[in-house]
């Protein structure tokens, strides 16, 4: 009898590991790897009043980053969504989300 409540709650509690550690990778990946290896510099402008999901997807269609939804994630876990400032940024393309997200909270912008 215990063996056959065992293998089916093994099995079971296996893949939930493995769905969990695969949607880790996935996240942490879409947080710290750039949108491309190469240097290219883009002007980024954030309008006054501007929230977080119309930064995000204007950051993808800028290609500084591949999906919007690691920035809201980022910033959301981080609680850097509030903190992000207008103003107008020079980007780079070989930038991390983490790092883009951390540009724009600090408030360095371009001179």
């Amino acid at each position: 009898m215990l063996k056959k409540l065992t293998t089916p709650l093994g099995i079971f509690f296996s893949l939930l590991i493995l769905i969990i550690a695969t949607f880790y990778v996935t996240i942490w990946r879409g947080i710290n790897e750039p949108m491309q290896a190469e240097n290219a510099e883009v002007g980024f402008v954030i309008e006054q009043g501007q929230g977080v999901r119309q930064i995000g997807n204007q950051l993808a269609e800028e290609g500084l980053i591949r999906r919007p939804f690691y920035f809201y994630l980022y910033a959301a876990f981080k609680k850097i969504d509030k903190n992000l400032q207008a103003g107008e940024y020079s980007l780079n393309k070989n930038m991390s989300v983490r790092a883009i997200a951390k540009k724009l909270s600090g408030g360095e912008v371009a001179e």
